[in-house]
């Protein structure tokens, strides 16, 4: 809703600027690029310095996917939160689509107008254009390469009007309209778009007039002034006879050349630009920062243990046994205090320094989250819902098993979001690695789809619910279970068994090449049908 009003808020004032100040000029062809380049700035304007909806980066090492809900159903086993067939919108959500889809359907109608008129009239092939004779109508209008005349006007002088026409086709309006036409289907709630399309519509008129009368003026006029002409109402096409343009057009003829000097006033869109970027900057800068004591603060006590941190960097200590230590430290803490919450985020940016370059810049707006994200907004994700279930899984056992399920205290491990080179399934091992992930969850959701069975027990007693199975992919590729959370023992027994016959995988490895353990948190949420919960009562 924002960023709606902020758009419109800046169409209304480029719309004014126009009005005011450019409309009554001759710099058509200025006008025109005014009229089609200021839309697109309105909707661009507001992202130019906004922040980008931050997403929390769980500081911890275990990982949460996507949950997938199993259905006692056998024909509707699986639905995964990313693969839901028919979206969930709320009703302003639907209200917008629906306009959309109204709009388009309008759209289209008024095509077919165009094809039904063109299929009932006589074409006549010419090299620049196409002329179809409309029978028995008095109308004249092009549409792209297309020059739509009634059979009446071509038994009087109609040379001005197919030259007039020509201007439109040769300056190709007709993309102008329909790029219009695009925004109407898209903001079909927004007013200020349909009077653009109808400033840009006289402003056409105004070009094919100024260039068709330079040598009959005279003749030109008396057509303009002959008796009224019936005319499409197509609003993407250039028409000819145009009752509610004729006196502009008329004054517009009448009117001296505009001095160059006053090409001056397009300069007022810059100063009316940047304040545009100041508004959004300063709209920006409040969501961003509570206030200028908690920036300051929060830049100090980054760069306090940023600078530690280097210092033991410095003396040939290892960044990942330097954040193994630390989340060690932090490992039985629910809510970081300030001084842990920062000494563990200026350890995550330094692992982000420690990668190869291409890595660093693909990881660059991550890395800049974590450093900019104060203190303040962790703890107000902390408190949040979402955040109480991270703190719940930050809070079990993080642990590596080798071959043989022995635990291996000692080893070092970095998070799935940071690690060089992600856990995979064999059937992903050629996947672009931007697309790994989402083949990784693809294949483990394929997996509970052919695993899953629904316990008879628990249909029976009516049992339902989420169960949280956090488990780690081991440095030889095989899956050991450290923790669940269940409403009911035979749910996460079958939980349990899903994830334990997982095939072996290729484990995940850190920038040297280096085998790395890596913990997940996926939830199963096990969902009874109507009719199965009604039995069970």
């Amino acid at each position: 809703m924002s960023y709606i009003i902020q758009t419109i808020a800046f169409q209304l004032l480029f719309l004014v600027i126009y009005d005011f100040f450019l409309k009554k000029e001759t710099f058509f062809n200025w006008n025109r690029a005014y009229l089609l380049a200021t839309p697109l700035l309105s909707l661009v304007l507001p992202f130019i310095k906004l922040e980008r909806f931050k997403t929390t980066i769980p500081q911890d090492y275990v990982f949460l996917l996507p949950e997938v809900t199993v259905s006692a159903n056998a024909t509707q086993q699986v639905v995964t939160a990313s693969e839901t067939i028919i979206p969930s919108l709320n009703v302003w959500q639907w209200i917008f689509t629906l306009g959309c889809i109204l709009s388009f359907a309008w759209f289209v109608y008024k095509l077919s107008m165009l094809f039904i008129l063109k299929s009932k009239g006589k074409i006549n092939r010419f090299k620049e254009y196409t002329q179809i004779e409309v029978p028995t109508e008095s109308t004249a209008f092009s549409f792209f390469k297309n020059i739509f005349i009634g059979s009446s006007l071509l038994q009087k002088e109609h040379r001005h009007i197919i030259a007039h026409e020509l201007v439109h086709i040769k300056e190709k309006h007709s993309w102008d309209l329909i790029f219009f036409e695009i925004l109407r289907i898209v903001f079909w709630f927004n007013p200020l778009v349909y009077i653009y399309q109808k400033r840009v519509t006289e402003l056409h008129e105004f070009i094919a007039d100024a260039k068709t009368v330079k040598n009959h003026k005279k003749e030109h006029f008396q057509l303009m002034l002959q008796e009224a002409f019936q005319t499409e109402n197509i609003s993407f096409v250039n028409q000819f006879f145009n009752h509610s343009l004729l006196k502009k057009r008329i004054v517009m003829l009448q009117k001296s050349k505009s001095k160059k000097v006053w090409q001056l006033k397009y300069l007022l869109l810059v100063p009316l630009v940047v304040g545009m970027l100041f508004y959004t900057s300063c709209e920006s800068e409040s969501h961003s920062e509570n206030d200028t004591i908690e920036g300051k603060e929060h830049t100090i006590l980054f760069d306090k243990y940023y600078d530690l941190i280097q210092e033991r960097l410095d003396k040939g200590e290892s960044i990942y046994s330097i954040s193994s230590e630390i989340i060690d430290e932090q490992k039985n803490i629910d809510i970081k205090s300030k001084e842990e919450y920062y000494k563990s985020s200026a350890v995550m940016y330094h692992v982000f320094q420690s990668f190869k370059k291409e890595d660093q810049e693909n990881l660059k707006e991550t890395a800049e989250r974590i450093k900019n994200k104060t203190y303040q907004e962790y703890l107000d994700f902390a408190n949040s819902p979402e955040g109480k279930e991270q703190r719940y899984l930050s809070s079990l056992p993080k642990y590596s098993y080798g071959k043989d399920g022995e635990r291996l205290d000692k080893q070092e491990f970095i998070p799935f979001t940071v690690i060089n080179k992600k856990p995979r399934f064999t059937a992903c091992d050629n996947v672009p690695e931007k697309e790994q992930f989402n083949c990784f969850k693809e294949k483990l959701d394929a997996h509970v789809r052919a695993t899953f069975k629904y316990p008879e027990e628990a249909q029976d007693a009516g049992i339902q619910g989420r169960v949280y199975i956090n488990f780690r992919i081991n440095t030889d590729g095989s899956v050991t279970i450290l923790n669940t959370r269940a409403p009911s023992p035979i749910l996460d027994a079958e939980g349990r068994r899903i994830i334990e016959s997982l095939p072996t995988l290729i484990p995940g490895k850190d920038a040297s090449g280096t085998p790395k353990p890596v913990t997940f948190a996926y939830p199963i949420v096990f969902k009874l049908n109507a009719d199965d919960t009604n039995n069970s009562q």
